[in-house]
């Protein structure tokens, strides 16, 4: 599937949001603002409503988010807002990494198999 578009809360200059529109298995990938805070949310839009089987999500090495809750939704304009209809699928955790001296990623595959317009990930 493709993304459209994608909108995050904060993003670090080398590693910009933009960076997931297109799947790299060697890419950067996205990563938060070092001072952003948190949470930090990600919103992935897709071309139209589509059916989205799983969702796989790759944790850094080192940049361990201790859960991701998400969201599936719809939207109600052309733009993502508050009149969306969302619906919270749940939440997944990673790992610490400190039994592996932070130098392995988590993969984690999310079974989805529902049909939505976009998703939104909150990082923790």
């Amino acid at each position: 599937i493709d993304i459209v578009d994608v909108e995050c809360s904060s993003q670090a200059e080398d590693h910009p949001a933009s960076n997931l529109r297109t799947f790299d298995e060697e890419g950067d990938g996205w990563l938060s603002s070092p001072d952003g805070g948190f949470p930090q949310s990600l919103t992935l839009s897709l071309p139209s409503r589509c059916h989205v089987e799983t969702l796989d999500i790759l944790s850094n090495q080192a940049k361990i988010a201790e859960s991701v809750e998400i969201y599936l939704g719809d939207r109600s304009s052309e733009t993502i807002g508050e009149d969306d209809d969302v619906f919270n699928l749940g939440y997944i955790t990673f790992d610490r990494n400190d039994q592996s001296d932070y130098q392995a990623r988590e993969l984690k595959s999310v079974p989805i198999g529902q049909a939505c317009q976009f998703l939104r990930l909150v990082f923790t």
